[in-house]
């Protein structure tokens, strides 16, 4: 049953990880979501080492 779940649960890191979330309050959400999602993927399987989190895209000037 471990096997089961622990890979449905890194599963679902890749989905949530893949949400389009472009407003900036929900890319504060997003690297929220990245750090809880990184220390589950440590916890299910420590040895492997994921880059597949997306880089904020925040507004550089205020007003655009």
């Amino acid at each position: 049953m471990f096997v089961t779940t622990r890979a449905q649960a890194l599963k679902t890191c890749e989905e949530i990880l893949q949400l389009k979330m472009e407003d900036v309050k929900m890319q504060l959400i997003t690297m929220f979501l990245n750090s809880q999602v990184a220390r589950l993927r440590r916890f299910l399987d420590a040895d492997r080492v994921w880059n597949d989190y997306p880089d904020p895209q925040f507004p550089l000037e205020p007003g655009k």
